[in-house]
């Protein structure tokens, strides 16, 4: 089998995941690749890999009331591997030094120690967002540019979203740092 990536509106609490919503994984086929830059995703016709979602546990069900997402990957020891971190349910996410599940609800979660510094954006409630920023970079740029909220364009209503960004993003090589 292929390389399992997971992605989830669990609530991290620190250390573990309140489980009482779902997780969905895409397994990516031993003779197919994901590219660096590709866009895939869940949800939409027209992003690569869209079918091929299945239903790990639970219900993955967005609210939109407010909600997060959390991608991640199981190294060969099943330790959680995050990618990413995306959160609509308000400009910051909660701490992670609790794991009473009553401190997180299905709208709030705390961030992944790992996604701190990069790959994770917290923003207010709409029920829309979509990345509108730049899509060429460095990987550490490109990661700097998904954590700015103003490159996300929100709304409530979908009518007004652009259309979807069908990629693929550019990444260049990180440049040598000589001294």
């Amino acid at each position: 089998p292929g390389l399992d990536i997971y992605v989830t509106d669990n609530a991290w609490m620190g250390t573990s995941f309140r489980t009482l919503e779902g997780t969905v994984k895409y397994t990516v086929p031993v003779d197919r690749t994901i590219t660096a830059g590709s866009v895939f995703g869940f949800g939409s016709d027209t992003l690569f890999g869209n079918g091929d979602w299945q239903s790990e546990s639970g219900s993955f069900a967005l609210s939109t009331s407010g909600d997060n997402l959390l991608a991640y990957c199981l190294d060969q020891s099943g330790n959680l591997n995050f990618l990413a971190g995306f959160y609509y349910s308000g400009e910051t996410w909660l701490d992670g030094n609790s794991d009473d599940s009553i401190t997180y609800s299905s709208g709030t979660s705390a961030l992944p120690d790992a996604l701190v510094n990069t790959g994770s954006v917290a923003l207010p409630h709409m029920d829309n967002y979509q990345y509108v920023g730049p899509t060429s970079g460095t990987k550490a740029e490109l990661l700097s540019s998904f954590g700015d909220p103003s490159n996300w364009f929100g709304t409530n209503s979908l009518g007004s979203m652009p259309s979807i960004v069908n990629g693929p993003f550019t990444i260049s090589p990180e440049q040598e740092t000589r001294i």
